[in-house]
């Protein structure tokens, strides 16, 4: 399944309940990533904070790429705006994602400064 995120499909139809929402649907085991959180937090102005919080509202396994600022496609989408983004760290990227998930591996992507993140969903 692909899901855009920033937008994911809402309910619809009479009353809104024709379709459920798209994590109404869906609950997958495993959610991949890759090549997204940076789009999401600096194209659409969502913290960390949210998108931890909605992974975990629907997956139990979630592999993700942190991308730095020094990747050419953050520089990318930074320069037609001002860079408001202070928080988008590798750290804060962390603290974020740990507060509904535990790091099972986490391994650089060689030559890229890019890290791949395997995280399972913390019992609640």
């Amino acid at each position: 399944m692909l899901l855009d995120l920033s937008s994911p499909s809402p309910a619809i139809g009479f009353a809104n309940a024709e379709r459920k929402t798209i994590t109404e649907r869906h609950q997958p085991d495993v959610t991949l990533m890759l090549a997204i959180i940076h789009y999401i937090v600096i194209s659409n102005n969502v913290p960390f904070e949210m998108i931890s919080s909605y992974a975990a509202s629907f997956t139990t396994f979630l592999i993700i790429e942190f991308v730095p600022k020094t990747d050419s496609q953050v520089q990318r989408l930074l320069k037609t705006r001002i860079d408001i983004f202070q928080s988008y760290t590798e750290e804060n990227f962390e603290a974020a994602f740990n507060e509904h998930f535990e790091t099972l591996c986490r391994e650089p992507v060689e030559n890229s400064g890019r890290i791949l993140y395997l995280f399972r969903k913390r019992a609640v």
